[in-house]
């Protein structure tokens, strides 16, 4: 192995697998290309302040372009993490009260390298996320932040119940963020 530096301080590394073959690498090359395959990850904190009304996680989207995404985490810990290959694309997740009756989805994402958030209430038991995730991508009256870069939105529902969304950390490609039930 030959090890060498040049004039612009990028270390080279040169590999000789016969008289006729050189591998040759170039650090800070790799280093571009493996920033470029970094996962962005949303971790989202559900916290619910009414002790009448629980609501658990019903349903959870990701949205497909940019190779989509996964979701982990449970309901028990209260925090779910998305991890997205990309920028542009974005998950969801529909919560239900079962002793309200309640229904809502919250929806994150990563657009342009920026977070942004959106809540939507008052919806059917019958309305899933599935159906309306495609609404960010299209023009649409249902979704109420279509793919803005709004780090933090409120809302309340019919029946007065409060629901925020709000990013907490931005960090290069960690960000956090809060669901608040009230």
């Amino acid at each position: 192995m030959i090890i060498t530096s040049s004039p612009n301080f990028c270390v080279t590394h040169s590999l000789n697998f016969s008289p006729h073959y050189t591998l040759t690498v170039n650090v800070l090359t790799l280093k571009r290309v493996a920033a470029a395959f970094q996962y962005y990850k949303i971790a989202l904190r559900i916290c619910q302040r009414d002790t009448k009304a629980f609501f658990r996680v019903v349903e959870q989207t990701v949205w497909s372009f940019g190779n989509g995404g996964t979701w982990s985490g449970s309901d028990s810990n209260s925090i779910q993490t998305f991890t997205m290959p990309r920028s542009g694309t974005s998950e969801g997740l529909r919560f239900h009260s079962e002793s309200t009756d309640e229904t809502f989805p919250a929806a994150v994402g990563v657009d342009d390298n920026e977070p942004w958030c959106d809540v939507i209430t008052d919806l059917k038991n019958d309305q899933t996320l599935t159906s309306l995730h495609a609404e960010y991508y299209t023009t649409s009256t249902t979704v109420n932040q279509p793919k803005e870069h709004v780090t933090s939105y409120g809302v309340a529902n019919a029946r007065s119940r409060s629901i925020e969304v709000k990013f907490t950390v931005e960090n290069g490609y960690n960000f956090e963020a809060n669901i608040v039930v009230r």
